[in-house]
Parts: structure tokens; C-alpha cells; sequence
């Protein structure tokens, strides 16, 4: 089922236009439900499941399954010009 769906710190991060590092703090403070796994290099990473969004953000969900033609253009851009602007 998709809303069984597991997604990384990175895709959280471009749906809801935070940094990857602000979602796992969200994570270890409780905010947000999530599992730890390890990538193939055995690096941990961290794993969201799709229907626990919901507690960041009631719309990410449906954001998620909206499919990508339909999702706003400059989305992914505008997420990328605000985490430089964090940096500068």
C-alpha cells in the first residue's frame, strides 16, 4: 500500500522544503515517527513512513502522491534557494 511507503530524510526535506538536517531533528525530538536503517555502505539512515507526515505537515502526504507533473514547477528550486540562504 502507498501509504505504507518509506522515505528518506532527503525526500521529506524537498516535500516540505526544510533542510534533511532540521527533519532529523524533528525525528529525535519526537516530532516526527520514523525507523533507522542502514544503506548499502552501512551508513545509517533514517526512514519516514508516509501516513506519520502528517504530524509536519497535513497537506505531505497528498503532496507526495500528487504525481510530479502536477506538482507546482520551481518547487524543487525554491526548496534549494532557501537552504543556501540558511548557509550564506
Amino acid at each position: 500500500m502507498i501509504l505504507d511507503a518509506m522515505l528518506t530524510a532527503n525526500e521529506v526535506a524537498e516535500l516540505s522544503g526544510l533542510s534533511q538536517r532540521h527533519i532529523r531533528r524533528l525525528a529525535q525530538g519526537g516530532r516526527l515517527s520514523y525507523e533507522m536503517s542502514e544503506t548499502s555502505s552501512g551508513r545509517p539512515q533514517y526512514l519516514f513512513p508516509l501516513n506519520g507526515l502528517a504530524a509536519l505537515d497535513p497537506d505531505l502526504p497528498q503532496k507526495y502522491l500528487k504525481p510530479a507533473a502536477e506538482r507546482p514547477r520551481g518547487q524543487r528550486k525554491a526548496a534549494a534557494q532557501r537552504r543556501r540562504a540558511h548557509t550564506i
